[in-house]
């Protein structure tokens, strides 16, 4: 049996993009060579090379008179990125949801539990895994790899914001535990394909919706701090 060997750019790469996808790497966070050299134990040359690839994936980019840091998405690519994300999720989950295991479906209601939880305790920042975690098993029967690593590629790209509407919406958790339950509801009538489609697609345009109303909530905060 034959042992993949990661090679030390992957170490690089892995480690970078995992910061940035916990959002400890935040937008706008400068990468410098010299300090990741000294948290990896590596040479220079494959933290290099890494950061060059996932410029090329686009998480970061090189900015003038800065040097290297994480992308910062503006708010009409955010939308964009969202609307893309509804129609790719909405389309998977039809594929997915008729074939999905009775078992599936009971670890389906265990993570919307979860969700529900996080609401009563008031631990919302875990929300976000939480609901990725409910789409993910929702969208694993499906059978077509492009629209899932399409669908993988978004939410990383989105990862560094999907905590807003969560922060300033609060209550767009518990409407997503309902919401849920209804397409649990759904799987378990044995509801086809279209429908399982056009109500994720809405579930999801629900999301969108509070990530609107989230970012205008803050603006307008941030507007009302500067007039002070």
């Amino acid at each position: 049996m034959s042992t993949k060997t990661v090679s030390k750019q992957q170490i690089a790469y892995e480690f970078i993009h995992e910061k940035i996808i916990s959002g400890a790497y935040s937008p706008g966070y400068r990468i410098v060579v010299d300090q990741l050299v000294q948290e990896l134990s590596l040479s220079p040359s494959p933290i290099r090379e890494a950061i060059r690839k996932l410029e090329a994936d686009g998480f970061l980019h090189n900015k003038p008179y800065c040097g290297v840091v994480v992308i910062s998405m503006q708010y009409k690519e955010c939308l964009d990125r969202m609307h893309a994300l509804a129609i790719m999720d909405a389309y998977a989950s039809s594929l997915s949801g008729p074939r999905l295991t009775s078992r599936e479906i009971t670890k389906l209601a265990k993570l919307n539990a979860e969700l529900k939880d996080c609401v009563e305790k008031d631990q919302v920042m875990n929300a976000g895994k939480i609901d990725r975690a409910f789409h993910d098993l929702f969208n694993s029967r499906c059978d077509n790899d492009i629209i899932l690593n399409a669908i993988r590629d978004q939410t990383e790209k989105l990862s560094t914001i999907r905590e807003l509407h969560v922060m300033f919406y609060p209550m767009r958790i518990s409407e997503s535990v309902g919401e849920h339950e209804k397409l649990l509801e759904l799987l378990r009538d044995n509801r086809g394909e279209a429908v399982i489609e056009s109500y994720v697609r809405k579930h999801m345009q629900n999301s969108i919706a509070a990530y609107i109303k989230a970012s205008e909530q803050l603006e307008g905060e941030a507007g009302r701090i500067a007039r002070t």
